[in-house]
């Protein structure tokens, strides 16, 4: 499993590939919106 790969990897590596994404994420504009709460309700 990935999980398997991601557990066994060293800490150093897990940090840079979090960074890497983390410089896509922001580059490309990649963002998440959470809908549904009771502040989007209306009626």
């Amino acid at each position: 499993m990935l999980s398997d790969g991601i557990d066994t990897m060293p800490a150093e590596i897990r940090r840079m590939k979090r960074a890497e994404a983390e410089a896509l994420f922001r580059r490309i504009g990649i963002t998440f919106a959470v809908y549904g709460g009771a502040a989007t309700r209306t009626g």
